[in-house]
């Protein structure tokens, strides 16, 4: 992509965009800030919000039409809001009524405004609240035009006479305008209402700018067939066109003053709740039913991604801001502007989630994996958000790689392919669900290895495919098997990045067949926890839901398998860019249902059990019996454990007996558990400690601490320095303490 075409993925977002009720006002009220404060019982602010727009509140309240009503969301669901009582409202019940006085220098042109009814009257308001000289002519003996024959005239005048009453203007009532060459005026607007004299110019208006054939003259109002509400907006559109014009001498008006977006249909997707009309037969409402009335209004307004996006919320931004500043990142100016997105752009976790909520399918996802392939293609995105991970991913790939082939190559129907997490969290669920699959297909295949998304996250494609390019290798090794996936996020992967292969989830596989369950547990729910990589997968998320009633589990669900599944704080490699946030995630989720969860990604069960959250896998159910509170393994067991697998292949081993321990290291270290977690949570692994603290001893490079008889001493591996303090007793070494960050140190 071009790093100026962010802008397209939020093109469609129309949060903040103009509600129907706002689009369908002639004097384009905002309606979202009105209602807003009448919510919060403030008629006196709501009272200011209304005459800003409207002028002259205490006569648009009883006259307006309300082209809103049609308008209104709710209207297809139960009932309009009754907005036009919400307005008489605050009328009635404002504090204060006192117009704005503003302090603005003097202008040395001079206005004439022809017609004293609704639009001349919002026309002069206008320009003499900006200062300029007005003078209105009114050939009858008092001001309000057409108003006289619905209203009162004590409402008309009392009303006039306190919106004029800030602002300094000529009213010369009984007067009549013969020709336009009677009047001394820099700019003229001609506003006599229906059937009213037009000078000969009524046929050459401008319908936009209200503009005519004659150099400074406007004309607008009844004149052009407005009602009276329109009219009053033909008034302040006029009086821009007027300033336009004095300033720079041009009759083409303000653009923003006539024209506006086409109204966004998606608002009428919006989820909406019925509630019943609060006020009835009132044509004053009590302060009580105006709140209650307001409160079911919609405030029409978009929110479904930032509702259920983490990242949005953590960050108060939306798919428009997001996107904005992507761009500003991605097009950085030295000394000028800085990479603003960097960590907002890592901390998603790519679930998807976004799209699938939007009522037009703004897709978030797609654009941070863009933003990140940019961001890496021209080595700017931070290489620590995504070290450990790609270290852990070339592991897996390396040390802990294995194609087990029982047939001979070229010779099996299946390969079961489980993911470099399953077997690092137990051995067991990658031996005993293998065995269980060799039961019936003795010539199932078995590669252990990564699908390489950490790469994918990264947004480092070109190592993404390399990794994809040896599976590839390795599947054609054993004939091209089907591919039996037994991780959520590989199944995702494969189906995006490896079509040619035929391919099933090991759930959906199992549940064609269903073993024996091994573990009978309670009669108390569980609830069923589908991880995000199993949204666009509905048989994968059905079929665990089969395997876990198939062995007597009673699911604590209401709606069953939903296609929002959420992220577990695990994915898009978010934890190193933003720990606080992928806390904040896991906590949200483990208190989502107050049951034991049963999940089908090993992250999600492992994560949510070292936050306390009792959790199984299927696989715990169905063939290792591991109890609900099984704590997870710790960073650095989790790659002894895939050694351990590899293990029990490499030295012909029973695949169904216990598992061997030990990763060959000869190197005695003892680690205090409370440091172990700590360890874990700043991502230092027991091999780097182990490396540091050999280099320290065969180079001499490290520090005594006389006082304790501590060594301290670092070394760099990769981009990260690891620092450790340690000592020794009859066993070998004793780590006190760890800790690495990003740095070089220039000796």
């Amino acid at each position: 992509m071009n790093t100026n075409d962010f802008s397209t993925f939020s093109a469609q977002c129309f949060r903040d965009r103009t509600p129907p009720c706002t689009h369908a006002c002639p004097l384009g009220l905002d309606v979202r800030s009105l209602i807003e404060k009448i919510q919060r019982g403030n008629f006196t602010s709501a009272y200011r919000v209304y005459r800003n727009h409207t002028l002259f509140p205490a006569i648009v309240s009883r006259i307006c039409p309300q082209p809103c009503k049609n308008a209104c969301v709710r209207r297809g669901h139960d009932e309009a809001v009754l907005l036009k009582m919400l307005e008489a409202a605050c009328v009635t019940l404002t504090k204060d009524t006192a117009p704005i006085q503003y302090n603005v220098p003097k202008k040395n042109f001079s206005i004439a405004v022809i017609g004293a009814g609704l639009s001349g009257l919002s026309c002069a308001l206008k320009l003499a609240s900006r200062n300029y000289r007005v003078i209105v002519y009114e050939t009858a003996g008092r001001p309000g035009g057409r108003l006289s024959a619905v209203l009162p005239p004590e409402i008309v005048l009392g009303e006039l006479e306190l919106q004029f009453a800030a602002v300094e203007y000529e009213l010369r009532l009984s007067t009549r305008i013969a020709s336009l060459d009677d009047v001394v005026a820099d700019a003229v607007y001609i506003a006599t209402g229906a059937n009213g004299a037009d000078f000969g110019l009524l046929a050459s208006v401008d319908a936009n700018a209200l503009g005519t054939a004659r150099n400074g003259v406007f004309l607008g109002g009844g004149l052009l067939g407005a009602d009276p509400v329109r009219s009053i907006e033909h008034g302040v559109r006029a009086s821009h066109s007027i300033e336009k014009f004095l300033k720079v001498g041009a009759m083409d008006g303000m653009p923003e003053t006539f024209t506006q977006p086409a109204l966004h249909e998606a608002f009428y997707s919006l989820p909406v709740t019925r509630m019943p009309a609060a006020i009835h037969d009132a044509d004053t409402p009590s302060k009580e039913e105006a709140v209650a009335e307001s409160k079911r209004c919609l405030r029409c307004n978009c929110s479904e991604c930032r509702d259920n996006c983490e990242l949005m919320q953590h960050f108060l931004a939306y798919p428009t801001k997001i996107t904005a500043d992507i761009t500003s990142s991605l097009n950085v100016i030295e000394r000028l502007t800085e990479r603003v997105a960097q960590r907002l752009v890592n901390s998603c976790t790519l679930c998807g989630l976004c799209k699938k909520v939007c009522p037009v399918g703004v897709d978030m996802e797609r654009c941070i994996m863009e933003a990140r392939r940019l961001l890496h293609k021209n080595g700017s995105l931070p290489k620590a958000f995504h070290d450990f991970w790609l270290r852990d991913m070339d592991h897996a790939n390396s040390a802990g790689r294995l194609l087990h082939l029982p047939q001979g190559e070229g010779n099996s129907s299946l390969l079961f392919f489980p993911g470099c997490q399953l077997g690092a969290s137990d051995p067991a669920y990658v031996l005993k669900t293998y065995a269980s699959l060799c039961e019936k297909h003795p010539d199932t295949a078995l590669l252990l290895a990564c699908c390489g998304i950490p790469a994918e996250w990264d947004g480092d494609e070109e190592r993404r495919d390399s990794v994809l390019h040896s599976l590839r290798a390795d599947w054609a090794r054993a004939g091209s098997p089907r591919i039996i996936l037994g991780c959520p996020s590989c199944r995702k992967t494969f189906a995006r990045c490896f079509p040619e292969s035929d391919q099933v989830s090991l759930y959906e596989f199992l549940a064609g067949d269903c073993p024996e369950p091994a573990l009978q547990l309670a009669d108390e729910p569980v609830f069923i926890y589908d991880p995000c990589s199993s949204a666009e997968d509905p048989m994968m998320r059905q079929s665990v839901r089969l395997l876990a009633q198939k062995a007597g589990l009673r699911l604590a669900e209401e709606d069953g398998a939903s296609a929002h599944a959420r992220c577990c704080g695990f994915g898009g490699n978010i934890y190193a860019a933003n720990p606080e946030l992928a806390n904040a995630i896991v906590s949200r989720r483990i208190n989502a249902h107050p049951a034991e969860y049963i999940t089908y990604c090993t992250n999600c069960r492992d994560i949510f059990s070292s936050a306390g959250k009792p959790s199984r896998h299927i696989l715990d159910v169905l063939f290792t019996r591991n109890p609900s509170d099984r704590k997870p393994p710790s960073l650095s067991q989790r790659r002894a454990n895939r050694l351990i697998l590899k293990g029990h292949f490499a030295d012909n081993q029973d695949i169904a007996g216990p598992c061997r321990q030990g990763d060959g290291d000869d190197m005695r270290l003892t680690i205090a558990p409370e440091l172990v977690l700590k360890m874990d949570r700043e991502l230092i692994l027991e091999e780097d400690v182990k490396a540091t603290i050999r280099h320290c001893e065969e180079s001499g490079e490290k520090v005594l601490d006389t006082s304790t008889g501590l060594y301290s001493g670092h070394l760099r591996i990769g981009i990260i320095t690891y620092w450790v303090t340690y000592g020794s007793d009859a066993a070998g070494f004793v780590l006190h303490n760890a800790y690495a960050h990003r740095m070089a140190i220039d000796e």
